[in-house]
């Protein structure tokens, strides 16, 4: 845990926002321009941290108003940008954590055709090195402007629960509907969009860990491990993309659909060991999960 990205006890709401946003700002930074780290590296850790500040904002969006959909919208934004970057690292690290069943069922001419296949595309993306460390200067310009513009919003200067509560309700509540709606699609973009509502309840309960350790680290465990799985899936929708890209490469088309078939059967055993532990996160309704964190809170404030 990062003790960095978690709301104090003897600070305001207001207070905590301020000094995460500066701190993820400073992050984020240093991370861009790290020499020491590969710009697969910078891209995948820029990546998180701003998931992190949009997970940050949902949890105050009700305190923030206006400025939620504006500064969401901007992180949104700087994601998408470095988002083919770290799409195109997935899929070769992805082909690599393929199950050694998938692999020797796909055979060894076609794992090296893949393999050939996403390393040349990681490869051309990023290419243009001058490029892209002039989108992390502007990016590290746009997560200042947004550091400096909540610093001057009218912060809560309060360590009232209700100040979050209906953020942690709604991530609660978006994440549920999403996991009904991805079982019942099966659709990996369904997944996909349940993975991102995971993501930002980790998130939540990472920042009100103090609120009590010992429970609240159990189910960032929970969490994480959801996350895993539903990240895994994702990984494999991207690598079957690249199956469906590789026309006269990987064979013909009976056997391109032999190989997508592969994918979807590991995705489906995923999904297996998904369901149970996302069962046991949900069985609680949104609110209530929120307020039994609230008397928490109260007791930890108190």
């Amino acid at each position: 845990m990062k003790k960095g990205y978690q709301l104090h006890r003897r600070e305001s709401l207001g207070e905590s926002l301020s000094r995460i946003c500066a701190w993820q700002t400073e992050r984020t930074a240093k991370i861009f321009r790290d020499e020491t780290m590969s710009m697969e590296e910078r891209v995948h850790e820029a990546r998180k941290r701003i998931k992190e500040t949009r997970a940050l904002l949902r949890l105050f969006r009700g305190a923030l108003g206006d400025a939620f959909d504006d500064e969401n919208h901007r992180f949104r934004d700087a994601g998408r940008e470095l988002a083919p970057y770290r799409d195109a690292t997935t899929v070769v690290e992805a082909i690599k954590a393929l199950s050694p069943r998938v692999r020797e069922t796909v055979g060894p001419k076609a794992m090296r055709a893949l393999r050939t296949f996403a390393n040349e595309r990681q490869r051309a993306q990023f290419a243009g090195e001058s490029a892209l460390r002039e989108r992390f200067e502007s990016l590290i310009a746009r997560f200042a402007g947004a550091n400096k513009r909540l610093a001057q919003a009218s912060l809560p200067d309060t360590t009232r629960f209700s100040i979050i509560e209906e953020g942690l309700v709604s991530t609660i509540s978006t994440g549920k509907r999403a996991m009904a709606s991805a079982f019942k699609s099966g659709t990996d973009a369904d997944f996909h969009e349940w993975r991102k509502r995971v993501k930002d309840l980790g998130h939540h309960i990472e920042l009100l860990i103090n609120v009590w350790p010992k429970v609240m680290t159990t189910m960032a465990k929970e969490t994480s491990t959801l996350a895993q799985y539903l990240g895994h899936h994702h990984d494999l929708a991207l690598v079957a993309e690249v199956v469906h890209q590789t026309e006269g490469t990987l064979g013909d088309a009976a056997e391109r659909h032999r190989i997508g078939r592969l994918i979807a059967a590991q995705q489906k055993r995923t999904v297996a060991l998904a369901r149970p532990i996302a069962e046991r996160l949900y069985a609680v309704r949104p609110r209530r999960m929120a307020r039994a964190i609230g008397t928490l809170w109260d007791v930890w404030r108190a």
